[in-house]
């Protein structure tokens, strides 16, 4: 399955008999699925439509969807008034009218004036719904496409990223051992320059557990997992992009923890280089659906 990213755009232009549609979509990052529809009063009667038709196609992001129409002379010219929604609003009337003793009534023009009572659509409405959901369709198609497009371009940067993170930590673990050595003759210079008389078998003991809280192995072999991980969640696609999140924090608790416990100036440096790859990987990350 393939990658998605959250940032797309399409735009589609439908014509048919009865008039022109024209549909934009723009999707951008979000934490969950957040489908807002803009369209003419006689179309807003589609919104729950549209929005379980997006939701079929989509997990994650913040979809802003304009359907814009133009009907033609023949169908918007002709009216089909909502008898069921006159019917109650005369009852509400007249209910208002008996509790509060009051007087008055709708005339025919208030009534025609009442959102959704004229509806300017004549043609075979479930026709006409179902050529503006198949066009929604293939707007939702490009949408996808896109979003895989752009999925793709960011799978291959965060592979590259994690493959430099690898090389890193390969480095470290190969010049480590000799670093910690140094370090500890270092330090037995220091005490016999000093001439401070020491017992060599506590001064060993000393040095071993100077050495365990140094040791950052665990740390780097914990790195490499992450690096895995992330692998396996890109090989797996789809819906991924919070465990990817996940996965990068703990890098970056690993690269920090191995920055604290760095007593060399390569290893910092590694760690620093470490922590910016890993920024570069959560900025990506961000996109992902």
């Amino acid at each position: 399955m393939s990658l998605s990213s959250m940032t797309a755009f399409s735009r589609l232009d439908y014509r048919a008999g009865w008039g022109v549609l024209h549909w934009e979509l723009r999707s951008v990052n979000h934490r969950y699925l957040d489908v807002s529809f803009k369209t003419g009063e006689a179309l807003r009667y589609l919104e729950h439509m549209v929005r379980e038709r997006i939701k079929q196609q989509l997990g994650r992001g913040k979809v802003d969807v304009l359907l814009q129409h133009q009907f033609t002379q023949q169908v918007a010219h002709n009216i089909v008034i909502d008898h069921n929604l006159v019917g109650a609003l005369l009852n509400a009337q007249a209910q208002v009218n008996h509790q509060f003793a009051v007087s008055g009534s709708f005339d025919a023009v208030q009534l025609l004036r009442w959102p959704g009572v004229v509806q300017e659509i004549s043609h075979d409405v479930e026709q006409l719904e179902t050529e503006i959901l198949q066009s929604l369709d293939k707007a939702l198609s490009q949408l996808l496409a896109m979003r895989h497009t752009e999925g793709e371009a960011i799978k291959r940067v965060l592979l590259e990223r994690i493959e430099q993170i690898e090389a890193i930590v390969a480095s470290v673990q190969t010049y480590l051992p000799s670093i910690q050595a140094a370090q500890r003759d270092k330090l037995k210079q220091r005490m016999d320059e000093a001439g401070v008389q020491y017992d060599a078998e506590r001064l060993e003991q000393e040095l071993v557990l100077w050495a365990q809280k140094i040791d950052v192995f665990e740390e780097l072999d914990r790195l490499l997992i992450h690096c895995t991980s992330v692998r396996e969640i890109l090989t797996q696609g789809g819906v991924v992009g919070r465990r990817l999140d996940f996965v990068v924090q703990e890098l970056h608790r690993e690269a920090n923890t191995l920055g604290s416990k760095s007593v060399d100036s390569k290893t910092t440096q590694a760690a620093v280089d470490l922590k910016v790859l890993i920024e570069q990987l959560r900025e990506q990350v961000q996109n992902i659906e």
